[in-house]
């Protein structure tokens, strides 16, 4: 569950401290979902900032400096789908983004980290990892670029099965089975797609490495800024 919290003044130490101990209450009480999200003040709200020095909360973790969220996709979210609890109306703050923010941004990431990510299968002994290991790749990487090419199409921002389930009608037929493979294992149904995990890995990087030259030439066409 994504939050944004929004704070009087910086946090000190001492606050930080104070977080952390109720996160870790709230995260033994309530194990799902997960809580990722930041802790800002309002003159932050809409910056995109690669890393700040704010506080957040991932993984488990409060981190009192770093938050990596500053971004169009944030700023997106919170303006068209935030659900405010406490504090100012989200439509009466500025929050100043576009379709265009947000195709860039994607863009940026997809040859940035995405490739990066899929060029390092290349390297790695798919023998050696466990099955789990690999399942939570497969679901990660095809789920988290689907989302990148749903945001190219639509101008707008789904869920990891809504943009795997937009994919199956608006990608070529061939990359159904990895596609299914990344929901079932999403929703830890019984999978039947692939017989050996090598076979299931080399699909999925085939895969990503289209959908990233395909999202490339939509962008291309789109924006004209490569």
């Amino acid at each position: 569950m994504d939050f944004l919290t929004i704070t009087k003044r910086p946090l000190i130490h001492e606050d930080i401290q104070i977080l952390k101990q109720i996160h870790q209450i709230l995260a033994k009480k309530y194990a799902k979902p997960e809580m990722d999200g930041m802790y800002l003040q309002l003159s932050e709200i809409g910056k995109n900032i690669v890393e700040s020095n704010a506080p957040f909360y991932n993984g488990g973790v409060m981190h009192a400096s770093g938050a990596f969220q500053q971004n169009p996709i944030t700023w997106w979210t919170l303006k068209h789908y935030g659900i405010r609890i406490t504090g100012p109306e989200i439509e009466k703050i500025n929050i100043d983004v576009t379709p265009e923010d947000l195709k860039r941004y994607v863009h940026t990431n997809m040859n940035a980290y995405w490739k990066k990510r899929v060029d390092n299968y290349k390297t790695l002994n798919f023998n050696t990892i466990p099955d789990n290991l690999i399942d939570q790749e497969i679901e990660w990487s095809v789920l988290g670029v689907l989302r990148q090419f749903y945001t190219i199409k639509e101008d707008d921002i789904t869920s990891k099965l809504g943009a795997a389930t937009y994919a199956l009608e608006h990608l070529p037929s061939e990359w159904s089975n990895i596609i299914q493979e990344a929901i079932k294992i999403r929703e830890q149904s019984i999978r039947n797609h692939y017989q050996t995990n090598k076979e299931k890995i080399l699909d999925a990087s085939q895969f990503l490495t289209f959908l990233i030259q395909y999202c490339n030439e939509l962008v291309e066409e789109i924006l004209d800024i490569l």
